[in-house]
């Protein structure tokens, strides 16, 4: 599988799909966020130019906004590239 680098101030996620929950089908969380597993990470980079540490690792599940983002295909996957301000939180292990 080919490895992916997001641009900066992008994190590029896999759509989870609600099937994925024990096989069992579940309407999404609410027609307003979509839940995604992080691919890859770019850098933080402030209007000032200054480099901030991402709080995202890959293999992450975050929620996002529903209908942003630029949609991709690689490798056979379904992916979604999003501006860091898109992420609305982060599920706990």
């Amino acid at each position: 599988m080919m490895k992916i680098k997001a641009p900066v101030n992008t994190v590029i996620v896999e759509p989870i799909t609600e099937t994925e929950r024990g096989g069992i089908f579940l309407p999404g969380m609410s027609e307003d966020h979509q839940r995604a597993r992080v691919v890859a990470v770019g850098d933080r980079v402030t209007r000032t130019g200054a480099h901030v540490p991402s709080e995202l690792r890959e293999d992450d599940i975050v929620v996002h906004t529903t209908f942003v983002g630029q949609p991709f295909t690689m490798d056979g996957r379904e992916l979604l590239s999003l501006p860091y301000h898109y992420i609305l939180g982060v599920e706990d292990a």
